[in-house]
């Protein structure tokens, strides 16, 4: 993808978020993916949902649903009153998982990638030297190690960042603040088929 492209789909999917930015709060939250122990918790610093519903904010409860890529072969859960759409790029695919008032939301970027993973934050920033990342940690998703951080790119606001690398394609996954929750519950139910 040129990164022209990429700036201009980056800039759209935060003039977005950016609303709903200030109004998010990160608490801690109980990683049970990561044998590692609470990575993914710190990384996040927000709640679980927990099981395959979460409370609405009346305290019923919000059904869940699931996004599945037929091409990439992967799939995740998100929460009812939020949707994901996929948009191709240049160079690979973008999905976009955002709340129907378009007040918090998550990017989901794949792109080809001929390196093997796990990332690392030198390798990342050899290739977005401008890249503002802070409080790495690894953690797993689906056995995969991935690399978690915080990201406060000046354009954008800060983003919680989980990158990870499989069957030659980088997965980026970028979170707005306001998102903490949403994100957890996708890498949480992230699976390839």
């Amino acid at each position: 993808m040129s990164k022209k492209l990429k700036i201009i789909i980056i800039l759209v999917f935060f003039a977005l978020l950016l609303g709903g930015a200030a109004f998010g709060v990160w608490t801690k939250i109980k990683n049970s993916l990561n044998e590692e122990g609470d990575k993914l918790s710190d990384l996040l610093g927000q709640k679980s949902p927990g099981g395959g519903v979460a409370e609405n904010d009346s305290g019923g409860q919000a059904q869940i649903k699931t996004f599945s890529h037929p091409v990439y072969r992967f799939s995740f859960n998100y929460p009812e009153g939020w949707s994901a759409e996929s948009f191709l790029e240049e160079e690979g695919e973008a999905v976009l998982v955002q709340s129907q008032n378009e007040e918090s939301g998550i990017a989901v970027f794949v792109y080809p990638f001929d390196e093997a993973g796990p990332l690392t934050k030198k390798r990342i920033l050899r290739d977005v030297p401008d890249m503002k990342m802070e409080n790495e940690t690894t953690l797993k998703i689906v056995g995969l190690d991935a690399l978690g951080f915080d990201n406060n790119q000046r354009e954008f606001g800060p983003t919680k960042e989980v990158w990870f690398v499989y069957n030659g394609f980088l997965y980026e996954i970028s979170a707005a603040l306001g998102s903490g929750e949403v994100l957890y519950m996708m890498v949480e139910s992230w699976k390839f088929q």
